[in-house]
């Protein structure tokens, strides 16, 4: 969800233009999903068409609702595959990893090119690695 809305900030301007929102729609789902069902794909789109819709009458423009948008949805955010990362590290004596995350999630809405991989989605092998995937309650 949050790279989602992240990447949907950014289209702001191109929706409300009208340009290619379909194309667009569909970069935004490629980007921000791991994996979307048929029938998940279909309502999503349809959300995404009447949200295009609703953003084209606010009186605000363009580079303001991007602004705006931006300042509401955090670019990082701390995932558990990066936390057990740096849990890892930190278990065999490197605190870098932990030291980088406390200095990028102190600024999350920020744009930190130099720690972009930090806003990605999950890599595969994280997908069943204890830690990376689910969490408990209890944890």
């Amino acid at each position: 969800m949050t790279i989602f809305f992240r990447q949907l900030s950014h289209l702001a301007p191109a929706l409300l233009a009208g340009d290619h929102d379909e194309k667009l729609f569909h970069q935004l789902i490629e980007q921000a999903a791991y994996s979307v069902a048929p029938t998940e794909g279909l309502a999503l789109l349809d959300w995404l068409h009447r949200y295009a819709l609703r953003l084209r009458k606010e009186p605000a423009g363009p580079e303001a609702i991007r602004a705006g948008m931006l300042a509401a949805n955090p670019k990082y955010v701390l995932r558990n595959y990066l936390a057990q990362q740096a849990i890892e590290a930190a278990e065999a004596g490197d605190l870098s990893k932990l030291e980088t995350l406390f200095e990028v999630l102190k600024t999350p809405f920020d744009e930190q090119p130099a720690h972009d991989e930090l806003a990605a989605k999950r890599p595969d092998w994280a997908r069943e690695k204890p830690g990376c995937a689910t969490l408990s309650c209890s944890s």
